[in-house]
């Protein structure tokens, strides 16, 4: 795979003396590297925070502005156990090619505040489409668990 990069100017400085600058050749050289690690970047399309002690159905976030790839995150914590037992499941939901698509990921069974739980997909949606999330939940004894999540969707190509 050809990357098209101009060749490291070895013999030329990389900076102007007095004045610190780069060198028209070391910008010319890092110029295309720049360019290609901005258009690399992940772009937040979607962040739902979310504190709850109940279950949440599914949620749609806004549209996508274009299909494509998405890396969808989801961190969860209990912030108050349960008094005997407690689960949490996320749930994502999209389309794709047409077709409606849905991952689950593993269930928070913890049941202690300091053991969060974080769960990443790649999902290639369609465009005008949203991703969806959803929370399955259970809660033993009383009190009844209480948790914070949070939903970020990133555009990653």
């Amino acid at each position: 795979m050809s990357l098209n990069l101009p060749p490291i100017p070895f013999r030329d400085a990389a900076v102007e003396i007095p004045s610190g600058k780069l060198t028209r050749s070391f910008i010319s050289f890092l110029l295309p590297f720049l360019t290609r690690v901005t258009a690399a970047a992940a772009t937040v399309v979607a962040v739902a925070p979310i504190t709850q002690s109940a279950a949440i159905g599914t949620t749609a976030l806004v549209p996508l502005p274009a299909s494509g790839r998405y890396r969808v995150s989801v961190h969860a914590r209990v912030t108050t156990a349960a008094g005997v037992s407690s689960s949490l499941i996320p749930t994502i939901s999209y389309t794709s090619g047409g077709v409606a698509c849905t991952q689950t990921g593993a269930a928070l069974t913890a049941n202690v505040p300091n053991q969060p739980a974080s769960w990443t997909v790649l999902v290639k949606a369609d465009a005008s489409t949203p991703i969806s999330y959803a929370f399955a939940y259970a809660s033993v004894g009383v009190p009844s668990m209480v948790y914070e999540a949070d939903v970020i969707v990133e555009g990653v190509g």
